[in-house]
């Protein structure tokens, strides 16, 4: 089965293009976003547009992991959890083995309040979520966002939970976080970073 190509609308200007490629061709804005960082220079109103089109483009290949992992990513900039949170787990059930993808699903669970207020349910499948990423691919950051969890829902309550926030903060180090990554973890969280020195 050969691939397919969708038209979208640029986000940047307007213009149709195809999904088969990376940039405009006219404003060169980015077309695919595969990470949240791809999004983090966008405005909100370039993310709703942006979105749109995703949605026109979903309603002809509803079960493209791409397209549906875009739209998640835009849901979650917009802070639109809960419809975040349903296309992440459309592209996990498509089989996905993107960490990444794990890893933001993780951070929808929250849904913009601090770990500590979120409903222990949330907090458990946030967990879950991460401990698939890093069983995907080990990095720093997924293992800083457990630790995160670790602290903030169960040792500010008193509630035992292995592993303790300390060594998932020891696994953090262990595989590096860079300051980068660390910072937009907190931001879209939308919580100070409670480890920063």
């Amino acid at each position: 089965m050969g691939i397919r190509v969708v038209k979208l609308e640029c986000p940047g200007c307007g213009a149709a293009v195809d999904s088969d490629r990376k940039e405009c061709e006219f404003c060169g804005s980015r077309l695919v976003v595969t990470s949240f960082s791809d999004i983090c220079g966008m405005s909100s109103p370039g993310v709703s547009r942006y979105m749109g089109s995703l949605k026109a483009a979903l309603r002809e290949m509803p079960r493209d992991a791409s397209l549906n992992t875009a739209a998640a990513l835009c849901c979650l900039r917009l802070k639109q959890y809960d419809e975040a949170a349903a296309a992440f787990e459309r592209v996990i059930g498509l089989g996905c083995t993107d960490p990444e993808v794990y890893f933001w699903a993780a951070a929808t669970q929250l849904k913009g309040k601090k770990a500590f207020l979120t409903p222990r349910t949330g907090v458990e499948k946030a967990m879950a979520f991460l401990n698939a990423a890093i069983a995907l691919e080990p990095r720093g950051v997924f293992w800083l966002f457990l630790a995160y969890l670790q602290y903030d829902y169960f040792e500010r309550k008193y509630l035992n939970a292995s592993p303790g926030s300390w060594i998932c903060l020891e696994q953090a180090r262990r595989y590096g976080v860079p300051s980068a990554d660390r910072k937009l973890l907190f931001e879209v969280l939308g919580v100070s970073d409670p480890f920063a020195r």
